[in-house]
């Protein structure tokens, strides 16, 4: 009866370590997963009349060798906002490489809105989200990182002929961001 009583306590240790150990491996891989954060930039404004077109324009900075990034860019999102904040326009696409230039274009002729009296011109805002990956978050455990891995630019251009007629710098784009200490 004891020897019974000794192999079942024996197995429910073995089992309780055995669960313990899944508990470790699955929190090991869960700090390894990548990072997934999305910056909102800061936006600006500008006016954009019938027969032009606002060609946002961004620049992936990053390093060439995936080694040596902080972050990789996943997606940018462009927003059109109205002066209370509503929602004109937008288009977002996957990020490009390092190295590479991306642009979005919006056409004031595409967008049914009456603008002001006489010319149609649009008041807008700029607004710009983006999402991004952070490759190694141990790395940079407890450690503030600034990166100025992006550039951009606008534009606002003759429609018909393509002719630049507004160039603007909307803003640096810096990321500044921080790993949360964990607890």
């Amino acid at each position: 009866m004891i020897s019974n009583i000794t192999r079942y306590f024996s197995i429910v240790r073995l089992a309780a370590l055995v669960l313990l150990a899944i508990c470790f491996v699955q929190l090991n891989v869960r700090a390894q997963e990548p990072l997934h954060q999305t910056i909102d930039l800061p936006s600006c404004s500008f006016g954009v009349a019938r027969g032009q077109t606002l060609r946002y324009t961004w620049a992936n900075l990053n390093d060439a060798d995936p080694q040596k990034r902080v972050f990789e860019p996943l997606r940018i999102q462009v927003k059109l906002l109205a002066a209370d904040g509503s929602l004109i326009a937008q288009a977002e696409a996957p990020a490009v490489d390092a190295g590479k230039f991306q642009s979005l274009d919006f056409n004031r002729d595409q967008i049914n809105l009456p603008g002001e009296p006489g010319t149609a011109r649009l008041q807008l805002r700029l607004a710009v989200r983006l999402e991004v990956m952070v490759i190694d978050a141990n790395k940079f455990k407890n450690l503030t990182f600034r990166m100025a891995a992006f550039d951009d630019a606008a534009d606002v251009m003759d429609t018909l002929t393509g002719q630049t007629t507004v160039s603007f710098k909307p803003k640096e784009i810096v990321v500044v961001g921080s790993k949360i200490k964990e607890k």
